[in-house]
């Protein structure tokens, strides 16, 4: 644990996520979402998402624009959420954001990270900025937040994490900017006109990276990758917990269609 004074004038007790060699090779692929290998189809990334290692904040970001689907966990208790997060990995997903509406949250959080799973961890619905320290505290590498939580982005930003808040509007996005987030999250995007909308914000505000959430399906996905999403943030539509509990194999392969669609969809995208 570091002890800081940040650029924001405060004392912080936090986890700096610091690395000293980057685990990414940026191919030739020409594209404003740069290309990475290896990924986790290549080798496996368990060690890197461990609780022992330290990663940068870009390797973080660049992990969730090339696995491109963002899980949301909410379930009623934490067996459920583990029970997910499984069928989760099982299904080829290496992305997954834990909402703190979660009993118990922070603990499948560091439970998750701590076995070494081949995932890469992050929180959602975290409100203030003593949230975010316990998150981060238990291995979450990202932050998202449901709106702009002034309190939230500046703690993420002095500790060197990533931090995703949730925003709707040019005005909102533009703000979310302002205040340092590192990308943002568009909330309930289905609301205001699915992929054709995000396609809009994309054509005045070229450099921002979206996460389209809401209303994102099975069956809309790639179309919003293929609207210049950066990601997709999904989540009851994925997995269905009665599913997975009678063990019902259409719940993984779900998943590793989805899976298989965005990324067809992406190199859709960079090949134009």
């Amino acid at each position: 644990m570091s002890q800081r004074v940040s650029a924001l004038g405060f004392n912080s007790n936090i986890p700096f996520m610091y690395c000293s060699a980057t685990f990414l090779t940026e191919s030739k692929t020409s594209s404003e979402f740069p290309q990475y290998t290896p990924l986790a189809s290549l080798y496996n990334r368990s060690e890197v998402y461990s609780a022992r290692a330290i990663m940068k904040k870009e390797e973080v970001m660049a992990d969730i624009g090339n696995f491109g689907i963002l899980p949301v966990v909410r379930t009623a208790n934490s067996a459920d959420a583990v029970t997910i997060i499984d069928a989760v990995i099982a299904g080829g997903c290496r992305l997954i954001e834990v909402t703190m509406t979660i009993p118990g949250a922070v603990d499948v959080i560091r439970s998750t990270v701590d076995a070494g799973r081949n995932v890469l961890v992050g929180a959602g619905t975290v409100s203030s900025a003593a949230e975010a320290k316990r998150c981060i505290a238990a291995g979450a590498r990202f932050i998202v937040s449901p709106w702009i939580e002034r309190e939230v982005i500046r703690y993420c930003t002095a500790a060197g994490v990533l931090v995703i808040p949730g925003v709707l509007t040019p005005t909102e996005v533009r703000t979310a900017q302002k205040m340092g987030a590192d990308m943002v999250k568009i909330f309930p995007a289905s609301s205001m006109g699915g992929p054709p909308y995000i396609r809009a914000l994309r054509s005045v505000m070229p450099g921002v990276k979206f996460i389209p959430t809401g209303g994102v399906s099975v069956e809309n996905a790639a179309d919003y990758i293929g609207a210049g999403a950066f990601a997709v943030g999904i989540g009851s539509d994925l997995v269905s917990i009665n599913q997975v509990r009678t063990g019902d194999p259409s719940a993984i392969s779900k998943i590793s269609s989805l899976v298989s669609q965005v990324k067809d969809a992406r190199a859709a995208a960079t090949s134009t």
